[in-house]
């Protein structure tokens, strides 16, 4: 199953048995980023990827604003 969300470029492909596992990309990454940023960047991904694999509606809008407000939270903080 994929799943494209509409915030920062962000696809999700779930695999394996009742998909709970999976994989994660997007458009968050910026050549250069501090260690810290890549860090943050990386955690936020892996969370959203945990949700989408146990089942968490990541599509819903409410969820999509936490994405992007934390995201944008990050992005102020180590650039």
């Amino acid at each position: 199953m994929n799943i494209n969300l509409p915030a920062f470029g962000i696809k999700i492909k779930l695999t394996g048995p009742e998909q709970s596992c999976g994989s994660i990309t997007s458009d968050l990454h910026e050549k250069g980023e501090s260690p810290e940023l890549k860090a943050a960047i990386d955690s936020i991904e892996g969370l959203i990827l945990a949700h989408a694999c146990t089942g968490m509606d990541v599509k819903s809008p409410s969820y999509v604003c936490g994405i992007e407000t934390v995201v944008l939270k990050v992005m102020n903080q180590y650039t």
